[in-house]
């Protein structure tokens, strides 16, 4: 099954080509798929929220900052965050660094297990 081609623009993230978003594909539906999920929801989340660029960060002051393909907040100012999520995701143990459980979301398939985890709470 293939994904869309050619371009997408988005209000809000401008133009970009379908290949940012399902080169990720196989990370989506690993997680995606057990919890019944259409994978064109999750690639959707990821437009918004970082135009599929795995490395994209927003400096949030009121929620903390965002990482990642579906901006995961790890350390929330004034709420906990995921970080706990974050470290079980991508293995690590509990004591891990602030600065490793950030750079585990840079990782594709972790941001997109975590941000499924997340969406799937609510």
């Amino acid at each position: 099954m293939s994904g869309p081609t050619g371009k997408i623009a988005t209000p809000g993230v401008g133009t970009l080509d379908w290949e940012t978003i399902t080169r990720h594909d196989a990370a989506i539906r690993e997680v995606s798929d057990p919890v019944d999920w259409p994978i064109e929801r999750v690639r959707a989340h990821i437009v918004i929220e970082s135009g599929g660029h795995p490395r994209a960060m927003q400096n949030n002051l009121h929620n903390g900052p965002s990482y990642g393909l579906m901006q995961i907040v790890p350390y929330g100012n004034g709420w906990d965050g995921w970080h706990k999520l974050v470290k079980e995701k991508a293995g690590l143990p509990d004591n891990a660094s602030k600065q490793r459980v950030i750079d585990a979301l840079y990782d594709p398939a972790i941001n997109i297990a975590v941000g499924v985890a997340i969406l799937e709470d609510f």
